[in-house]
């Protein structure tokens, strides 16, 4: 009903983050479809030796092909640390899934909020390998943003 009310507001996207699970993702997908709008999901996954996977170890490029499948019309990840291995990861998700690809990283705990250089650095390296839809997640404030925006002015 929630998804039915913002599209009789006027909303031009939907957008449903943070799942923790692909049967999740897929119900709020499935509920996004229903107004017929743009719909965007973005799941949590855990890095690991092998690359990201939600907790029950699901890879990450499984859970974003089925969603695109599923019809989504923009896929991705949040709330991941903003490390250098996530762009390296992004490289290789973004080569395999055939939708806009959505990274919204984190900046930290509260206790250890990374330098807004340091995550614009990230997430600008993140769109060179292929995200489009970039963005932060917790601990990101708005020097982390416009930090963000500063490093993807000055990219070529």
């Amino acid at each position: 009903r929630a998804y039915r009310a913002l599209a009789r507001a006027g909303v031009d996207l939907l957008w449903a983050e943070t799942h923790y699970g692909l049967a999740e993702a897929r119900a709020a997908l499935a509920s996004m479809r229903a107004p017929k709008l743009p719909a965007a999901i973005t799941l949590a996954f855990a890095p690991g030796a092998d690359g990201y996977r939600l907790p029950d170890g699901t890879a990450a490029a499984t859970c974003l092909e089925i969603l695109a499948r599923d019809g989504a019309d923009a896929v991705g990840l949040n709330c991941v640390s903003a490390r250098q291995e996530l762009a390296t990861f992004v490289k290789a998700l973004a080569a395999g899934i055939e939708r806009p690809l959505i990274v919204k990283p984190n900046a930290g705990p509260p206790d250890a909020i990374i330098a807004p250089e340091a995550f614009a650095a990230v997430v600008a390296e993140c769109v060179r390998n292929g995200a489009v839809l970039v963005g932060g997640c917790c601990g990101a404030g708005t020097w982390h943003v416009e930090a963000l925006a500063k490093a993807l002015s000055a990219s070529p």
